[in-house]
């Protein structure tokens, strides 16, 4: 499923200005084990925990996961109460839905349930590395280059900026931009963490002096 360039040294991706603690959970053993190793081998910084039922991700004694990927057709549990489940254990962490089940109305009310995202099984692992960095709010750089110093923030949270710099909520811009919620304010704290600044006046005024919005 996954093809061999994905896990190439030089198309490596690197998130060293983001430790994340992800949690997969996948009734599939060999699956998790695949999800695992491309995410730790793209992403520096990455910590995974693996649950192979949703009790078991349940029972996990830590605080917010910065991401959980979810297959909703788990033995123990029907279609999306599984997420649903997750959600109210963990309601600020995004859920992205990776699952064998590629019908457009699971997708759609996973979405409208509030996931993330939506990777199908079938899809080229290439897909779920740009969905886990949008909605992280990651740049992808080559390993171990670190953020350009000319254009540190991606395209996406320029725009997000930009969308800031307009005075709109986290609610607009996810709706002006179709992404979730969860996913615009991972992509403002990432902008937070990369300009040096703690607030959203902050952020605009930075990056107008510096040039990277007018």
């Amino acid at each position: 499923m996954w093809g061999k360039a994905l896990v190439s040294r030089s198309d490596r991706l690197s998130a060293s200005s983001l430790a994340s603690h992800v949690l997969i959970v996948d009734d599939h053993g060999l699956f998790r084990s695949g999800l695992r190793l491309i995410l730790e081998s793209h992403f520096a910084g990455f910590s995974v925990t693996e649950a192979e039922t949703l009790n078991e991700a349940l029972a996990i004694g830590f605080s917010d996961p910065d991401l959980i990927l979810l297959d909703v057709i788990l033995n123990e549990a029907n279609g999306l109460d599984s997420f649903q489940e997750l959600r109210a254990r963990w309601p600020l962490s995004p859920v992205i839905v990776v699952s064998a089940d590629d019908r457009p109305e699971t997708k759609d009310r996973a979405l409208a349930l509030g996931a993330a995202g939506y990777v199908s099984k079938s899809s080229g692992g290439r897909i779920l590395l740009d969905v886990v960095a949008d909605v992280l709010g990651v740049s992808a750089e080559p390993a171990n280059t670190g953020l350009s110093a000319k254009q540190p923030l991606s395209a996406r949270q320029l725009q997000v900026l930009n969308l800031m710099r307009q005075g709109l909520s986290n609610k607009r811009i996810a709706k002006q931009v179709n992404l979730s919620e969860f996913t615009v304010r991972g992509h403002v704290q990432s902008i937070f963490k990369i300009l040096g600044v703690n607030s959203r006046s902050a952020a605009v005024f930075n990056a107008q002096r510096t040039g990277l919005i007018r």
